[in-house]
């Protein structure tokens, strides 16, 4: 199972949880991640999932919240449905959620989004959705993702594609915020020694999924240049014809 007793520490329910959703995500499919089975009865939300649209979007406010991967799984599918933004986050804030289980919320969308290759554009928008939200804050979101930053070479040992969705979220929180993007989430893949052809594919992934503008404004962002630079190990001058030449710009 996904969910196991409490382990001794944070750290090490953290990392016994990404190990066993890369053995999930290797043995089992696209449908490894957020995936539970309740024997001889039908989850409740499946019936709210399969109700017309419309005046049905009010019973689908969750009431009696217990704060779980299946909530979380739950209130992702209705937003990735009708990107219903208000909706999302008012049903996360209905959580009540204390600080850790925001961060905890965020480590189930990632584990998913990391994992299974068909929910990557999925689950990057609910996380940027309540980032934008104020429903969740760069905070919650730097420590919850760092881990996964720090492992996400040896991860694609087992998990590939598990690339392709950092360079969905990074790609989508550039579109949404610009210069304003805050690059103390990126901070596990900088580092002074250089060049770092991993970390540059990062980038280059991410840029690739921007729109021409986009990228470009995002060419501004001071600090997002200097991580490039060093990751590539060139000059700032040099920077955009590395790109281009990459195809990302």
């Amino acid at each position: 199972k996904f969910f196991k007793d409490q382990a001794t520490t944070k750290d090490e329910v953290r990392k016994q949880a990404m190990a066993e959703g890369r053995k999930m995500a290797k043995g089992a499919g696209t449908d490894a991640m957020f995936t539970t089975a309740v024997v001889g009865m039908r989850p409740t939300y499946i019936n709210d999932v399969i109700a017309p649209r419309g005046p049905a979007t009010a019973r689908r406010r969750e009431e009696g919240v217990v704060w779980d991967v299946n909530y979380i799984k739950r209130i992702a599918q209705y937003f990735n449905e009708d990107g219903n933004l208000e909706e999302l986050a008012e049903n996360w804030k209905k959580g009540k959620p204390s600080s850790e289980q925001a961060k905890q919320g965020i480590e189930w969308l990632l584990d998913s989004g990391f994992n299974d290759k068909s929910k990557e554009d999925a689950l990057a928008d609910v996380i940027v959705g309540l980032l934008g939200s104020r429903a969740i804050s760069w905070q919650h979101l730097t420590e919850a993702l760092t881990p996964y930053l720090e492992g996400l070479e040896d991860m694609r040992i087992d998990v590939p594609h598990c690339d392709a969705f950092f360079h969905a979220l990074m790609a989508k929180l550039l579109t949404r915020y610009g210069r304003d993007f805050n690059m103390a989430i990126l901070k596990p893949l900088q580092t002074d020694e250089g060049p770092n052809e991993f970390v540059w594919k990062l980038y280059v992934g991410a840029f690739k999924k921007l729109k021409p503008g986009v990228a470009a404004k995002c060419m501004e962002h001071p600090e997002l240049a200097q991580a490039l630079c060093k990751a590539k190990k060139c000059e700032s001058a040099a920077l955009r014809r590395a790109l281009q030449q990459e195809g990302a710009l």
